[in-house]
This record gives structure tokens, sequence and C-alpha cells, in this order.
């Protein structure tokens, strides 16, 4: 299974990184969050973590690029309390073992 980004028509907001940045991308960033958790948790729970593999593919400059998408995959992961480990596996062990070292 991959976590690949989504195709909804909104961009992930910008990751704040000063007072600068406007509520609405907080907000819309915690939306996009929130949808993930709803959609990433129950495939962990029916597939495990050993076999989900992050992928970026469709992460275009116009939906924020493939690292805006990374950072938001793996702050989602993390806010579901899951182990450092199984995020790894998530996001490099599983394509270690698919595609080798």
């Amino acid at each position: 299974m991959k976590l690949l980004p989504p195709a909804w028509d909104s961009s992930i907001p910008p990751t704040p990184s000063d007072a600068s940045v406007a509520d609405t991308d907080v907000s819309q960033k915690k939306e996009w969050k929130r949808r993930i958790k709803m959609y990433v948790g129950p495939v962990i729970e029916a597939f495990g973590f050993s076999r989900i593999m992050f992928g970026s593919s469709g992460a275009s400059s116009a939906f924020g690029g493939a690292g805006a998408w990374y950072e938001l995959a793996r702050e989602s992961l993390a806010e579901l309390a899951i182990e450092q480990e199984d995020i790894d596996a998530v996001f490099a062990g599983t394509a270690k073992k698919v595609y080798g070292a």
C-alpha cells in the first residue's frame, strides 16, 4: 500500500515558520492532517506498518511539492502516537524491503 498525496483540489498550506503565516493556513493544514489520519489509521490497523510505503508521485509544484507532502504525512503519523521505528518503516524500511537496499 502506498501513502501517496491525495488528489483533492486544494494545495498543502506552508509550514508556519514565523508569525506572518495566516490563521487560515494553519487551520487548513490541521484539516489536511485530520483527513490523512482518518484514512491512514484504518489502513495501519488492516495492513500494518511493514506493508505501507510513502510515495511522492503526484506531488506537483501546484500541490506543494514532494517536500510539503513528506512533512505533512510524517507529522500526521507522528500525531497518531506511532513509534518512531514504525514511522521509519513507512518512510524508508518498506521501500528497502521492496526495492532492495
